[in-house]
C-alpha cells in the first residue's frame, strides 16, 4: 500500500535490485550502488533511507566504517510447547490470535495455530517425535517468547550468532512449565517442547548510540 501510494507520487520502483553500498561525498550519504541483473549501477537522491532490515542494515553501514553496529542486539527467543488432543480439530485457525503477558516472569505466552502441516512437521522432527510429523489436525501449540538480554554478534554475511543467558533461559523454563500445564489441564496428549526458535532481530543499529531521535545517522545529507 505504501509502495503504491509513493509511485502515485512519483516514485520509482526497482525489483531484484541489490544494495552493495552507500555512496558517500563530504561524509555525506548521496545515493546507493546497487547490482541489477548482473550490472553495477549507481542511483543520486538529496535523501538516502537505509532500511535493509535488523541485519542487512548494519552490513551496509559496516562498510561505511561505521564500528560497533552489528552487536548487542535482541533477537526475540521462543518455544512451543505442543501436544495432541482427542477431539479437538483445526484447519484454519489464526496463529497468535489469543496470549496473555506476564509481566512479572519476563515472557508472553499465546497459541501458535499455523494452518499448516508444516508446523508440525518442524516442530516434530526437530526434537526426533517423528511419529506426531502429520497429526496437524489434533495438534494444538503455545508459544512462550521472552525478553531477551542484549547481546549477540552479527557475523560474516550479516547472520545472528548469538547464545541466551542464564536469566533468559530461566524464565523459558518458568513459561513451558505454565504452559505445559495448562495443555494437560485442557486434555492434551503426548506433550512436548521444541528447541529454541527466534525472530525478530533488531536493535543492531541502536537509537542513542548509531542514530539520533530522528533516525539520522552522522551521514545523513539532510
Amino acid at each position: 500500500m505504501y509502495v503504491r501510494e509513493a509511485m502515485l507520487n512519483g516514485a520509482k520502483l526497482l525489483n531484484h535490485a541489490n544494495v552493495t553500498n552507500v555512496i558517500l561525498e563530504n561524509k555525506k550519504a548521496t545515493g546507493v550502488e546497487f547490482k541489477m541483473k548482473g550490472r553495477t549501477h549507481k542511483v543520486y537522491a538529496p535523501k538516502t533511507v537505509l532500511a535493509g532490515g535488523g541485519m542487512a542494515t548494519p552490513f551496509l553501514m559496516k562498510k561505511l566504517g561505521v564500528q560497533g553496529v552489528g552487536r548487542d542486539f535482541f533477537f526475540d527467543p521462543y518455544i512451543d510447547v505442543v501436544g495432541e488432543h482427542p477431539t479437538l480439530t483445526r484447519n484454519t485457525e489464526i496463529p497468535m490470535s489469543t496470549g496473555m503477558h506476564f509481566v512479572d516472569d519476563g515472557y508472553v505466552m499465546t497459541d501458535l495455530q499455523i494452518p499448516s502441516n508444516f508446523q508440525e512437521i518442524i516442530f516434530a522432527a526437530q526434537v526426533g517425535r517423528l511419529g506426531q510429523s502429520f497429526k496437524q489436525r489434533h495438534t494444538g501449540a503455545i508459544m512462550i517468547k521472552t525478553r531477551d538480554s542484549l547481546g549477540g554478534v552479527l557475523g560474516p554475511g550479516g547472520w545472528p550468532m548469538k547464545m541466551l543467558n542464564k536469566d533468559d533461559k530461566m524464565r523459558m523454563k518458568d513459561g513451558i512449565g505454565k504452559a505445559t500445564k495448562i495443555m494437560q489441564k485442557a486434555g492434551f496428549k503426548n506433550i512436548y517442547h521444541t528447541y529454541y526458535f527466534a525472530a525478530h532481530p533488531g536493535g543492531t543499529v541502536s537509537i542513542g548510540r548509531f542514530l539520533d531521535g530522528n533516525l539520522k545517522t552522522q551521514m545523513a545529507s539532510w
